[in-house]
């Protein structure tokens, strides 16, 4: 036996009572589904879960969140002087891929010590997005307040 390997006793173990076939430990509020189940109401909680993390994550990349407190459930109601909304999972995957392949494409032709920061832009149906990583956000921010005229420090 290695020792990555986790024994659980065969006593412990169910069989979810969903009907997705898993034989397990129970888990998962008050029907005690096992881990891993696919029934909806465990896949929702997961998905629920994930984009609620990635929320929290966005608010405080975004200073909308002092750290230390929690983000709020809906975007809606956080507080600042920014109005946001956050996607993650199957919905972010195409927005994510296209901004890496323009980044990439960008990074090829970057001149050498060229510390500019970097911004995607998307133009379809007369709409123009700017997508851009949000570690950097305070060095884009300088750099277009700069691109417009601004002195800025």
């Amino acid at each position: 036996m290695q020792s990555d390997d986790v024994v659980v006793p065969l006593d412990r173990k169910v069989d979810c009572p969903c009907g997705c076939g898993l034989f397990g430990v129970a888990r998962y509020g008050r029907l005690k589904h096992c881990r891993g189940c696919t029934c909806r109401s465990c896949s929702g909680r997961r998905v629920r879960s994930l984009g609620h993390k990635s929320q929290g994550k966005a608010a405080h990349k975004l200073g909308l969140v002092p750290s230390g407190r929690k983000a709020r459930s809906n975007e809606e109601d956080e507080a600042g002087a920014l109005r946001y909304e956050n996607k993650t999972g199957r919905v972010a995957r195409p927005v994510i891929t296209a901004f890496r392949n323009v980044r990439a494409q960008s990074e090829a032709t970057r001149p050498f010590g060229d510390v500019r920061p970097f911004l995607a832009t998307f133009d379809a149906d007369g709409l123009h997005v700017g997508v851009f990583d949000l570690d950097h956000q305070v060095e884009l921010a300088l750099a277009i307040l700069r691109n417009h005229g601004f002195e800025v420090g």
